[in-house]
Formats: structure tokens, C-alpha cells, sequence
């Protein structure tokens, strides 16, 4: 989608082969590239913007999604943009109280209350929130969220 809004220089990550290889496979000029840690191999500052599509639902704990949030907002320029989708409780699926499940692929999963998504983002500026309906990897449509933040103004955190 952002390629064909004209955007170029376009780097995805991702700690799992697979699906780094089934990105590759539906969108083979992208330059996707496999991480085994939620450390990235960049400089502080490196990008304008970074897009995480359900990342954090994929996350099985609260202390990885608050290093990978820390993370993001180390190799974002001073105030870059956040753009996140991250998928909410949904009525129809059984959850752990924690709001976890076991998906059809075996991975374990975290869907998540608004209230939620707003707490893992103190720190950030939101300058858009909204609820959406979007289609899982299963191709069901289920209830998400949708958040453009700013990283604050202060120097990103050193590594």
C-alpha cells in the first residue's frame, strides 16, 4: 500500500521466517529482512515513520511489547510517526483473562481492550484513534484500532 502511494524506501522486519518469507511471496520487490531480536540494526533517529500491523497482538508479553514500542521510539526521528493497527477483544472468540488465545497456526495471541492500547502509548502524542473493522490473517473481519501517534520532541533513548 505504501509503495503504491509512492513511498520507496521501505524496510520491513520481522522476528519470524515465515512470515517474512510469505511477505516476500506476496510482495517480492520489498526489501523484508528476518531479526531475530527486537533490537533493531539501525542508527537512533533512522526513520520518518515506522507502521506496526498487529506486532503487538503477536507479542506474548507486556515487558517485549513495551521493549519494542521503546525500540520504535528509538530509530524514529524526533517526533516521527507512529501508524498502528492492533487488533481488540472480540464478543464472538474465548480469551484468557489476560485477553490471550492460541490462533489456528499455533501462535499464542493477545487481543486487546482500547484502554489498553492508550496505556502501552503514554509517552506518545496521539493525534488519531480510531476503531475499525479489519481482516485477520484468517481473513475474518474483527474488531481493531487505528493510531497515528507522534514520538515525543526529546532525544530518542541510546542503546
Amino acid at each position: 500500500m505504501l509503495k503504491n502511494a509512492g513511498y520507496f524506501n521501505l524496510i520491513g522486519y520481522d522476528t519470524s521466517i515465515g512470515m517474512i518469507e510469505r511477505g516476500k511471496a506476496e510482495n517480492p520487490d520489498l526489501d523484508l529482512q528476518y531479526n531475530e531480536s527486537y533490537s533493531l540494526p539501525l542508527k537512533n533517529g533512522s526513520f520518518d515513520a515506522v507502521v506496526l500491523a498487529a506486532v503487538l497482538t503477536s507479542l506474548p508479553t507486556k515487558t517485549l511489547r513495551v521493549l519494542v514500542l521503546e525500540e520504535i521510539k528509538r530509530v524514529l526521528k524526533p517526533n516521527g510517526i507512529l501508524i498502528l493497527s492492533e487488533f481488540l477483544r472480540d464478543r464472538r472468540r474465548e480469551y484468557d483473562r489476560h485477553g490471550c488465545f492460541d490462533s489456528k497456526l499455533g501462535i499464542r495471541m493477545k487481543h486487546f481492550h482500547e484502554s489498553e492500547i492508550s496505556s502501552m502509548l503514554q509517552g506518545w502524542e496521539i493525534i488519531h484513534f480510531k476503531s475499525i473493522k479489519a481482516e485477520s490473517i484468517n481473513r475474518s473481519i474483527v474488531p481493531a484500532v487505528h493510531v497515528i501517534a507522534h514520538s515525543s520532541l526529546d532525544k530518542a533513548p541510546s542503546h
